[in-house]
């Protein structure tokens, strides 16, 4: 993480104007990506494979734990390479799950099933994904492995299990790897600030300052 932070600092130091926007984005994307797991990586920029993620380690302790205590739960990540390594993680330990990205065509059978199969109690999916049209009020527990820049994404992928028709408590929980770019994000979460405008590289909204807050 701090090499790959120390790599990108330098570069908006030294790189021109017109291009700060785009190797801050793809510096913030790579930080992000290490807090979830190395694999994640372009060879380019970490060649070995087959890491052990100690994030998505933690995520299947909380998974093996709410299924001993009888839960269904929501998996939300943005990338869509983190929930598949999850499942090989989930596959190595016999824990049965269902899947739903962007390029899942069998939406309606998924949700059926873990709507009303006793049995399909863990649900991934990505995170733009999950934020439209679903309704999954099977689920009580709800884990986030990565946030997304604009609280209102995050927002709607929550209210997936807090529909009519949800009769308990619904718990959700964030994986933050403490003194990382992950906090800086909640960071402004809290702040309240338009963060998907701010993020837009076309209007150009990026300044020096908020580049090395998330940077530094």
């Amino acid at each position: 993480y701090e090499k790959i932070r120390e790599m990108f600092v330098k570069a908006i130091d030294n790189g021109v104007s017109g291009r700060i926007n785009s190797l801050a984005l793809e510096g913030l994307l790579r930080l992000r990506q290490c807090c979830v797991s190395l694999n994640m990586l372009p060879r380019s920029l970490y060649s070995q494979r087959d890491n052990s993620s100690t994030k998505l380690n933690k995520v299947v302790e909380f998974i093996e734990s709410f299924l001993r205590e009888g839960h269904k739960m929501l998996v939300f990540s943005q990338f869509t390479s983190a929930l598949e390594e999850l499942g090989r993680l989930l596959q190595e330990k016999n824990i049965r799950y269902l899947l739903m990205t962007g390029s899942t065509r069998n939406r309606h059978e998924l949700i059926d099933r873990f709507q009303h199969h006793p049995s399909d109690k863990v649900f991934l999916i990505s995170l733009k994904t999950g934020g439209t049209g679903l309704n999954l009020t099977a689920a009580d527990r709800v884990l986030m492995i990565d946030d997304w820049w604009n609280p209102a994404v995050e927002n709607q992928a929550f209210s997936r299990a807090h529909r009519i028709g949800q009769h308990n408590e619904v718990m959700v929980y964030r994986f933050i790897c403490k003194s990382t770019v992950e906090e800086k994000i909640l960071d402004l979460h809290k702040m309240k600030k338009d963060i998907s405008d701010m993020f837009n590289a076309a209007a150009g909204k990026f300044s020096i300052e908020q580049i090395k807050y998330l940077l530094n």
